[in-house]
């Protein structure tokens, strides 16, 4: 091999390194003057290629004389490293002497690779460090067989740990209860191992009295950002002490307002069984007395009354008569609605039939629920079913109804529905105003709500809900009341959470929700369906459909392409619809893609000998392992050098480029999710390898002549540096 040829090779890796690397070389002589400026690093310090060649570096850096300063000592021949600081760019610099010999020392050369994106990870480290150590949670991490690693000073601090115990030498089995250890062991660990993370409560031992520390607690495991493998586990803690005292106050206080609750409607019970017994005893018996002496008296006058007497008569017999049904419907209503051994499927059953009774409606009674409800709440319950179906038979027109009782979380829902004349607009109840009052007091006498609305395909549907915990004091209450506690822990979690109906209408969104969305939460999805209001893909679909169809639990991670993300959906199904759990899995997805992907890419870039066998390889794992359906590689000149998957029509040209210069194009078919750059370049790099060494490519395609040295590439200004 002669010298020319060794330099020519030379001058190529010089060039690649210079061209790719995140660094800039420069030299200067002891005028300051700039003899030789290149390298990738140069735009990031705002600085053209060769453009600072033949410039004053003491005065062009006037304004920096520390850096000055630095530039000369390697003139009075030093060498040394030094950390320096351009604009907003950090380098890591090496400063040489170049000379005959140390004591002729004519140039000097700098060697800077930009170190910003390391030097930001150390600040970011710093203040993590400094956030853990100044957080009051209880912060720790262990290795994934729980020996533990580190304890925050607030962590040490909230479980009473002794300055002279080393936390290296402990387990997470030394930091809980007895109580708290099995709920990690039956809990806890199962969920990290299966979802990466836990959210829930658990007691801390507090180490000086051994006595438990009521925790909310967040714990998860820390992966490589790579490979996506497990490398530690990490948990938050957060002492509930007060909130644990709160709470119990609450339930003691929210116990009290359900008892004054439970008095209250059993002495309005009591009030109507009186009154009822008054009106029978008294009212009903007299006005039937009336009644028949009535008609006694009329039987005897008619031969001697004109006619309009006689029609006079009858009228009057009729209204007394009126007047006692009336009577006697108002004793049904305000006796307590019966209930069949506690079967309230049998008591709507009853008053349907009761209220159907000599009308031409069909009626159907369906009932999914899976405990009977509280006597209060059974009772309030039938009497506002009875007022719906007495609205039903007097202003409906209906030629069938259907009653609808089944339980959601914290909640009976009753809903009547028939296809009669319904109502034209929200407000719009007219003669019904008095019955949708009295349902509405009602449900509201119970912490319930009421509603009357139009249905869609003609008629009216009448809603009441009821919370069904009320009058069970043997369950415990978690808070002011189901409805709150629940609507309090999904506002509080990061995921976003909806709730369905067996109608596919959302019935409940927390603030997540809406934030994936990308909408406000003022602008509810509450009442409008799933499939009207998001366009579903196929893929989640056959998830929702699946988890209600088949009553089980229901797992999908696909992408939205609406959203240009990847979502984590966990679908579980519920008495009364479904419970969706939704996270943004792009990032997770991207790293797990990026390297298992990569790692198959690399291997074929890698592999074989021959170019066009490695370019193929690459493409394979490629289409095998993103979602994309085909690929097809093409040098500068048009010519196909590799294809695989399917190529049919038009695909998404990339260009492919190393060190600024293109090397071939790229045509992706048939993208779920855009192939990562990262990919792209590691075959750009293998094109690039089989390219000739005596010249390259330019962006237009046009060959162009590499130059001999480094240094000539500035203009020839100082020594040889070969």
């Amino acid at each position: 091999m002669t010298t020319g040829q060794v330099r020519s090779v030379r001058d190529l890796v010089l060039d690649a390194v210079l061209d790719a690397a995140p660094m800039m070389v420069f030299a200067y002589d002891r005028d300051g003057t700039c003899l030789f400026s290149e390298g990738a690093g140069l735009s990031a310090a705002g600085v053209a290629a060769g453009e600072l060649v033949g410039a004053n570096l003491w005065e062009y850096y006037a304004d920096a004389p520390d850096l000055v300063e630095r530039m000369r000592r390697p003139l009075r021949g030093e060498t040394f490293l030094e950390t320096d600081r351009v604009g907003d760019r950090t380098f890591d610099t090496w400063y040489l002497p170049l000379g005959e010999d140390a004591d002729a020392v004519t140039y000097a050369l700098g060697v800077a690779v930009d170190v910003t994106d390391r030097a930001r990870a150390q600040e970011d480290l710093q203040l993590y460090r400094a956030f853990v150590d100044a957080a009051p949670q209880f912060i720790a991490l262990a290795t994934l067989d729980g020996s533990v690693l580190h304890v925050n000073p607030g962590g040490r601090r909230m479980a009473g740990i002794p300055a002279d115990v080393d936390v290296t030498a402990t387990t997470i089995a030394d930091f809980l209860t007895a109580e708290g250890l099995k709920a990690s062991i039956e809990l806890e660990q199962p969920a990290v191992v299966r979802d990466g993370r836990y959210e829930g409560e658990t007691t801390l031992r507090h180490w000086p009295t051994g006595e438990g520390i009521p925790v909310r607690v967040a714990s998860f495991l820390v992966t490589d950002p790579v490979t996506g493998g497990p490398l530690a586990l990490a948990t938050v803690q957060a002492d509930m002490s007060e909130l644990a005292a709160a709470r119990e106050a609450m339930q003691r206080h929210v116990a009290h307002q359900r008892g004054l609750l439970i008095h209250l409607h059993e002495a309005q019970d009591a009030e109507r069984q009186r009154i009822a017994a008054e009106i029978h005893d008294d009212t009903v018996q007299v006005m039937a007395a009336v009644n028949l002496r009535l008609q006694s008296l009329r039987r005897s006058l008619e031969p001697l009354l004109p006619p309009d007497r006689v029609a006079d008569l009858a009228a009057l017999d009729l209204a007394v008569r009126e007047t006692v049904g009336r009577l006697r419907r108002m004793l049904v209503e305000l006796d307590p609605p019966p209930t069949t051994g506690d079967d309230v499927a049998a008591a709507l059953e009853s008053a349907v039939r009761t209220a159907m009774d000599g009308e031409q409606m069909t009626s159907e009674v369906v009932v999914q629920i899976t405990g009977e409800p509280s006597p209060i709440v059974a009772r309030t319950l039938m009497r506002i079913v009875r007022e719906a179906l007495a609205n039903v038979v007097k202003h409906a027109g209906a030629l069938s109804v259907r009653v609808e009782l089944r339980e959601e979380p914290g909640d009976y829902v009753l809903r009547v529905l028939d296809d009669g004349r319904g109502i034209t607009a929200p407000g719009d109840i007219g003669p019904l105003h008095r019955g949708v009052r009295n349902m509405r007091e009602q449900a509201d006498s119970l912490g319930g709500s009421s509603t009357i609305t139009a249905r869609p395909e003609g008629g009216t549907v009448a809603e009441a809900r009821l919370p069904h915990l009320l009058g069970h004091p043997g369950q415990a209450l978690a808070g002011p009341s189901p409805r709150l506690f629940l609507e309090q822990v999904m506002e509080s979690i990061t995921d976003a959470y909806c709730a369905l109906d067996a109608d596919w209408r959302y019935v409940y969104m927390n603030r997540a929700g809406y934030t994936l969305l990308n909408r406000e939460p003022a602008d509810s999805v509450v009442g409008k369906v799933i499939w009207e209001e998001m366009d579903i893909t196929p893929e989640f679909e056959a998830a929702y459909r699946r988890a209600r169809d088949e009553q089980v639990p229901v797992e999908v991670v696909g992408y939205y392409p609406p959203w240009d993300r990847w979502i984590h959906n966990r679908v579980l199904p519920t008495a009364g619809g479904l419970s969706i759990f939704a996270r943004d899995a792009t990032e997770e997805r991207r790293r797990g893609q990026l390297a298992g992907v990569g790692r198959d890419v690399v291997t074929a870039v890698t592999g074989p000998v021959e170019r066009a066998d490695a370019l193929r390889a690459a493409l394979a794992a490629l289409v095998a392992g993103w979602p994309i359906a085909g690929a097809r590689l093409v040098d500068t000149h048009g010519a196909v050098l590799a294809e695989a998957g399917d190529v049919g029509g038009t695909g998404r040209q990339v260009p492919l480029q190393v060190s600024r210069i293109t090397v071939g194009q790229a045509e992706l078919f048939g993208e779920v999710a855009p192939v990562d750059d990262e990919m792209m370049q590691l075959i750009a790099l293998r094109l690039a390898a089989g390219r000739s060494t005596d010249g390259s490519t330019d962006r237009d395609g046009a060959e162009r002549a590499e130059p001999a040295t480094d240094l000539a590439r500035s203009g020839g200004h100082g020594p040889d540096p070969s």
